[in-house]
């Protein structure tokens, strides 16, 4: 009976079961148990000597040989060690015991909860990583994500090659015929408009009577718009009046005065355009201080102005320069002095009076070329 449950107790340690010394033998229970367990979970050799020991108790129980149960209890032993060894490698366990001898059945019970203390610890030892499997397919595209920040504005570029040339553009209109009859004449005319007299081969008829006036407009530093500005002022004025010849403005910047601009010849002799005697050039440029014989106070109309007497001159009575006084070049008003002179008066203060602001509308004298 003692051998019974030893080789119960073997059954239901390898087979995974809860039982004890003293569970019941049951024949279907028995054979499940043992099939279940050689099926799932123990390797071929060791149910090999499962069964074996199952047959030799099978034949013990039949010619009830002792030595043969001995066997029995010594091969369940070695079933269950190799059990735990295939588990653990190693399994000492308490009690050892020969070949023939009785064996006590506490030493056996305590054999088996070792064996079945170690059958329970069963470790699954994680094994080495195994090659990596085959890419899987590509997935499916995922949707366009929202739009990002705009970057910042990168640096200027290198100036990129000049572009081809474009086409040539359509001649332009002819010019107005010029009267080549009295060529003579228009050379003349030229050197009178330039106050250069002209060379003594050529009789030109150079009018010594010139004309004079005072603008009836006013202008401040800033309008008058340089000593160029200040010329057209005088040659629309006379054109406007139906007045012949060339006019130019009787001023002056820094570094250039009206003897350097205007034409002056010993003979010419200067009229208001009321027919009104004002001087000969000698008397204009105040040579050996000679005053005018008459003020300019006539505009181009023969009319006389209303308002200020004062116009710009920035001119000394020689003709020359009267310095840096200008309006900075007769181009502003803000900060700048003039020098000024007063058209009622035939001395000196015609054209040298006073100074001021440039931000002050006055006149200008014009003579004729």
């Amino acid at each position: 009976m003692t051998l019974i449950k030893s080789a119960w107790v073997v059954i239901v340690s390898l087979s995974g079961a809860q039982a004890s010394l003293g569970a019941t033998w049951g024949e279907a229970t028995w054979g499940i148990s043992v099939f279940d367990f050689i099926e799932e979970s123990v390797p071929l050799p060791i149910a090999a000597v499962i069964l074996l020991s199952v047959l030799l108790f099978w034949i013990s129980r039949k010619r009830k040989h002792a030595n043969i149960i001995g066997v029995v209890a010594i091969a369940s032993v070695f079933s269950l060690t190799g059990v735990a060894q295939y588990a653990y490698a190693q399994v000492e366990v308490p009690n050892v015991f020969s070949n023939g001898t009785t064996i006590d059945a506490g030493e056996m019970n305590e054999n088996f909860d070792t064996l079945e203390a170690a059958i329970d610890n069963i470790q699954v030892l994680e094994g080495p990583q195994g090659p990596a499997g085959p890419q899987g397919a590509p997935g499916i595209q995922g949707g366009i994500g929202p739009q990002g920040m705009q970057g910042l504005q990168g640096e200027v570029g290198p100036q990129g090659a000049q572009g081809i040339q474009g086409t040539e553009g359509v001649e332009g209109p002819q010019g107005p015929a010029v009267d080549t009859t009295d060529l003579e004449a228009a050379v003349c005319l030229a050197f009178s408009g330039l106050g250069v007299p002209p060379p003594s081969n050529l009789s030109c008829n150079v009018s010594t009577n010139k004309t004079v006036f005072v603008t009836n407009s006013l202008f401040n530093g800033w309008d008058i718009n340089g000593l160029l500005g200040a010329d057209a002022i005088c040659q629309d004025e006379a054109n406007a009046a139906g007045l012949q010849g060339i006019f130019r403005a009787w001023l002056s910047e820094q570094h250039s005065g009206v003897t350097s601009r205007l034409g002056f010849r010993a003979s010419y002799n200067y009229y208001r355009t009321d027919g009104t005697f004002v001087g000969n050039a000698h008397q204009v440029l105040d040579f050996n201080g000679a005053d005018l014989s008459a003020p300019i106070n006539k505009d181009a109309n023969g009319n006389a102005p209303s308002g200020t007497a004062r116009v710009w001159t920035n001119t000394a009575p020689s003709g020359s320069s009267d310095g840096e006084y200008d309006c900075r070049g007769w181009t502003s008003t803000a900060g700048y002095t003039a020098m000024y002179g007063l058209m009622t008066n035939t001395n000196d203060s015609w054209t040298q009076s006073n100074r001021t602001s440039c931000s002050y509308s006055y006149r200008l004298y014009c003579f004729e070329q």
